[in-house]
């Protein structure tokens, strides 16, 4: 009866040690280089594709923006479905305290993960620059993603 209960104890930790989810962030969000001019404010949107447009009285510099990327795999031997969340934090300006507001285009999504096909996920975004300030300095936040192992 005793090798039976560890042989079972063995398999429980080792199916479910094989369904970690392991997750790695490969490329920051990056909005790029640039500047306002006059007086107004803009907007920069960055899609997932690496795509990305500026608008009202922005300019772009020699740094194009560029979306964050994630890769995501698991080591089960049986495809497991996933949640995966997009979290934001707010964004601050190093050389003059700036608020900025950062929406991403999907927050929330479902995939199937294996073992033999690693996930990237790509992720965009909108920067809105408030009109106020000079709009120069370097503008720090985080994007991060949540997994959980959801049932199919």
């Amino acid at each position: 009866m005793k090798p039976l209960i560890y042989f079972l104890i063995a398999l429980f930790h080792v199916s479910g040690h094989a369904q970690e989810i392991h997750l790695v962030k490969t490329q920051d969000l990056d909005f790029g280089k640039f500047y306002l001019m006059g007086s107004g404010g803009g907007r920069i949107t960055v899609h997932e594709d690496g795509t990305w447009i500026d608008e009202g009285h922005l300019r772009h510099l020699e740094v194009p923006p560029k979306p964050a990327i994630f890769t995501i795999w698991t080591e089960s031997p049986e495809p497991i479905k996933i949640r995966v969340e997009v979290v934001y934090s707010k964004l601050s300006n190093s050389d003059e305290p700036m608020d900025l507001s950062v929406i991403g285009e999907n927050n929330l999504d479902y995939h199937v993960l294996s073992q033999r096909a690693p996930l990237q996920v790509k992720i965009g975004g909108v920067l809105d620059v408030e009109p106020r300030g000079s709009g120069f300095g370097t503008f720090q936040g985080q994007v991060m993603i949540r997994t959980t192992k959801v049932p199919f």
